[in-house]
């Protein structure tokens, strides 16, 4: 079995009284892209954030590639070969890309994956790319990642269906901070559990089988 890039032991995040990340442990094997999603509020930004050490954990661990990054600040993490974007698009619009202002939003992420891309990274974090793309910008950007996911070991934060069941190898389901369900497409898509806290209920069900089979 291949050995995993990433590990999250019992990884446990609060705020308050609020438990964003509830004691989540997780292995990610190398050479897969993993999708994770879940209803908004479901603690997937927050596991990204612990991930790349914009936030500490109040308890647990987070391996990468064996190695115990709990707690390291967001640049040493980065330096080990961990990147990410995120979901709201942080470019300099004033900058050359041949003027960043006039790019369409689907240019702007596709920007921020390149300028992730630059350092070589080992893992890439993506937090919602295709947000707010049209039709077209989304199939670009889903070739993209398509490409980048043979060389590179991509976690995927995504609410599009089509684009999840479409690109990645693995799921995890999150809901209330915690895992519900971990599979490929199929077993996700047929998993009562998924369907009734985020896919959908029975009535639903030909618009996940859609995204399915996309």
């Amino acid at each position: 079995m291949t050995a995993p890039v990433l590990e999250t032991c019992n990884l446990t995040r609060r705020f308050g009284g609020l438990t964003a990340v509830d004691n989540l442990s997780l292995a990610l094997p190398s050479g897969q892209l993993h999708a994770i999603i879940g209803p908004n509020g479901a603690g997937k930004t927050t596991l990204f954030n612990l991930i790349s050490g914009l936030l500490r954990p109040d308890a647990g661990q987070v391996l990468f590639r064996g190695r115990d990054i709990t707690g390291l600040p967001a640049h040493e993490i980065s330096r080990l070969g961990i990147k990410r974007t995120l979901q709201v698009k942080s470019v300099f619009a004033q900058l050359t890309a041949a003027q960043a202002g006039t790019l369409s939003y689907g240019d702007v992420a596709l920007l921020e994956i390149g300028m992730a891309l630059i350092s070589d990274p080992q893992l890439l974090l993506l937090d919602e790319p295709t947000c707010g793309m049209s039709p077209a910008e989304t199939e670009r950007a889903v070739a993209k990642i398509r490409e980048m996911a043979r060389t590179i070991d991509i976690i995927i934060i995504e609410h599009d269906m089509p684009v999840v069941f479409g690109i990645a190898d693995a799921i995890t389901v999150m809901t209330q901070g915690a895992i519900l369900a971990s599979g490929d497409a199929k077993q996700i898509s047929e998993d009562e559990r998924v369907r009734e806290a985020y896919l959908g209920r029975p009535e639903d069900e030909d618009y996940v089988e859609e995204a399915v089979h996309a």
